[in-house]
C-alpha cells in the first residue's frame, strides 16, 4: 500500500543525476524525522506571582492574554508501514508558547516534552487512508529565552486527523529564482530562463511515513519558575510530515 512504481523512482534518480552534474551548484543533504506539528492561537489564563509582577511592572491580578502555542513531536511509529490501525503514538518533542502582549520574562517559555496519544477510533476511507480520533497528553519541561529553567507542567488534548502513508514517495520540487533587474516593473516572462534547471532551487528526495492534517483542542497547566500559575486553552491545526531524505540543490550563478 502506498508504494510507488519503479518508473517514478527511476525518473527521480534521473533528475537528481542531471542536476548533480550541472556546474556551479551547491548540494546540501537533507534528513528530517517523521513529525507531528501542532500550532494555533491560545488563551493564557495566569496569575502572576509577586516577583513576576514586580519584574514586569504589573499586578498579581488574574489576567487573560492571547498566545501562540506550537508543538513539534517526533512520533517514530508513524514511520512504519501498515500501522494505520495502531492504538498508540509515543514521542518526544519541542514546545513553545509566546504571549505577544506580555514582557518576555513572563510571556515566553519553550522546552522539551514527552507525548502519548491513544487513538480510540479509526475509520478507513480507501487503502491506507484513514480518519483517526484520539486523546493525548504531554509532559513539559520549560526554559526561559535565556536558557535558564522556566518551569514545567502538562496538557491534555482531543483531536481528529486524516492520514495516508507514503512508502518511498519520490519528491522533486523545483522553483525558478527571480531574475535581477534594474527595473522590477520591466519584468517579462522568459520561458528559456524559467525552464533552465541551472536557474532553479531544487529539492530531490524520498518520503517515508504518514502524511496528514487535522484539528486539535488542548488544555494545559504550567507552573512557571517565578511562581506564576498558567492555564492554556489552545485550538490548533495539526500536520503529520513523513521521514524525508534527499538533496537541496542551489545553483550558484
Amino acid at each position: 500500500m502506498g508504494r510507488v512504481g519503479y518508473s517514478e523512482t527511476w525518473r527521480a534518480g534521473v533528475v537528481a543525476s542531471a542536476l548533480l552534474c550541472c556546474s556551479g551548484c551547491v548540494v546540501l543533504p537533507v534528513i528530517a524525522p517523521p513529525v507531528r506539528v501542532s500550532a494555533g492561537p491560545a488563551a493564557a489564563i495566569q496569575s502572576p506571582s509577586d516577583s513576576a509582577a514586580a519584574a514586569t511592572g504589573g499586578s498579581t491580578a488574574t489576567r487573560v492574554d492571547p498566545a501562540v502555542h506550537v508543538r513539534i513531536d517526533a512520533d517514530p511509529l508513524q514511520f512504519i508501514d501498515d500501522q494505520e490501525d495502531r492504538l498508540l503514538d509515543v514521542g518526544v518533542g519541542y514546545v513553545v508558547t509566546a504571549l505577544p502582549d506580555v514582557p518576555q520574562v513572563l510571556g515566553f517559555r519553550h522546552g522539551a516534552s514527552l507525548s502519548a496519544r491513544y487513538h480510540f477510533w479509526t475509520g478507513h476511507v480507501a487503502g491506507n487512508q484513514v480518519f483517526r480520533a484520539s486523546v493525548g497528553g504531554h509532559g513539559d519541561v520549560l526554559f526561559r529565552e535565556s536558557g535558564d529553567f522556566g518551569g514545567g507542567g502538562g496538557t491534555l488534548s482531543l483531536g481528529i486527523e486524516f492520514v495516508t502513508y507514503w512508502a518511498g514517495q519520490p519528491i522533486v520540487h523545483s522553483s525558478p529564482r527571480a531574475r535581477e533587474s534594474d527595473d522590477p516593473d520591466a519584468y517579462e516572462p522568459d520561458p528559456d530562463y524559467e525552464s533552465d534547471p541551472a536557474t532553479h532551487d531544487t529539492f530531490v528526495g524520498f518520503a517515508y511515513g504518514e502524511v496528514g492534517v487535522g484539528l486539535n483542542v488542548e488544555a494545559g497547566w504550567h507552573a512557571l519558575d517565578d511562581g506564576t500559575q498558567r492555564w492554556l486553552i489552545t485550538g490548533s491545526l495539526t500536520v503529520r510530515l513523513p521521514f524525508l531524505i534527499g538533496l537541496f540543490i542551489i545553483p550558484v550563478t
